[in-house]
């Protein structure tokens, strides 16, 4: 329904049709299709595929007329975007600090418009995209550095950041409510982080700060919330020393599910699975919202609570900055599962190996207490 318009809504007519469309295209261009993280493969056609685009209509519903809501926010220092009248998105230089630290060695590019910069951190600088299409925002973002120099061409470690230029003060108790709707295109592998840092302090890494022991910004004090394509998670950072800690919000403990292909998959903690990362969650829109002060967390995805605690030491900033974070950093386990599964698909996922996703109804606003 992105393309709807809410103040007119639209005409629309169901057809019955004896093929299935012409041949799907990613950004113009033929699409090599992903894989799935148990080696199934998905190819990037619609259908059978027809290059005349003129399928055969055997039946079609008479009009009619459907309506939309549009989504907005209320509370203090509102920033929200749907994207429609959207700014041209120019290029501007990354901060040096940004760009001058392993693992980005100078492989960042920045983008920006009049409410948005967009940072594209260690994945390929010249084929990766970020566009307007509809009244959404989209990312194909593609694993690996920029052929023929640079990093690796997996380098398993992908950003794509998008960081509002608005700023949110959370002092004196007040809450910060993060919210965005997404859908992933081809792989449900990774879905999206959310970090919510101090204004003042600059951004370092996205992608396997963790893993690595590195710093996620100049302090390491930040709050993420983790959303994978099986669970959630959400951490506390802090640096003391320059040694970075994590302090775990979510028990990490899991049940035994079905939910994904048969296999056995992590359920949310009351032991409800919620289908994040199936195949049909593909082309789907899912809402997730955060709640957050000082001294305490609420995750919500598709109006249910993923987890509301308080924090086990209070954030140390009030002036708040948002980051809506495209993590690609699980390409080298794709890798070797494609190769397990199908032995002649190898190339499948050599390159180029990209993720899309869509993103809308972006924003944050600030509320005096948590919502009953």
């Amino acid at each position: 329904m992105n393309g709807l318009n809410p103040a007119t809504g639209a005409d629309l007519v169901v057809e019955a049709v004896d093929k299935l469309g012409p041949f799907q295209k990613n950004d113009g261009f033929m699409g090599p299709g992903t894989m799935q993280m148990d080696g199934t493969t998905k190819e990037a056609v619609n259908g059978q595929g027809d290059p005349s685009n003129v399928p055969l209509v055997l039946t079609q519903s008479d009009v009619f007329h459907v309506n939309c809501q549009a989504r907005s926010l209320t509370g203090q220092q509102v920033f929200f975007d749907n994207f429609r009248g959207s700014q041209p998105f120019t290029q501007f230089a990354p901060p040096a600090a940004m760009m001058n630290i392993d693992p980005n060695n100078g492989e960042v590019k920045g983008l920006q418009n009049d409410k948005w910069k967009i940072y594209n951190m260690t994945g390929d600088l010249i084929n990766s995209q970020v566009f307007i299409m509809g009244n959404h925002f989209m990312d194909t973002l593609y694993d690996g550095g920029t052929p023929p120099a640079g990093q690796v061409v997996h380098n398993n470690n992908a950003s794509l950041v998008m960081a509002p230029k608005a700023t949110a003060d959370i002092s004196g108790g007040k809450v910060l409510h993060a919210t965005f709707e997404v859908d992933a295109h081809f792989d449900g592998r990774r879905w999206c982080d959310v970090f919510v840092e101090d204004a003042n302090d600059q951004l370092l890494r996205g992608g396997k700060f963790f893993e690595t022991n590195q710093l996620p910004t100049q302090s390491g004090n930040i709050f993420r919330w983790e959303i994978n394509f099986d669970i959630s998670r959400a951490q506390l950072f802090k640096a003391p020393n320059g040694s970075l800690q994590a302090t775990q919000l979510i028990d990490d403990s899991y049940n035994q599910g079905s939910d994904r292909l048969g296999a056995a998959s992590r359920i949310w903690y009351d032991g409800t699975p919620l289908g994040n990362g199936t195949a049909k969650d593909l082309d789907r829109r899912n809402r997730f919202d955060l709640y957050l002060s000082q001294t305490r967390m609420r995750l919500v995805e598709n109006g249910k609570v993923i987890k509301d605690r308080a924090l086990p030491y209070s954030l140390p900033f009030t002036n708040a900055q948002v980051y809506f974070i495209h993590e690609v950093y699980h390409t080298a386990n794709d890798r070797n599962e494609v190769r397990g599964s199908f032995a002649d698909a190898y190339w499948y996922n050599h390159r180029p190996w990209m993720d899309e996703r869509h993103w809308d109804n972006m924003g944050f606003e600030v509320l005096n207490a948590f919502p009953q």
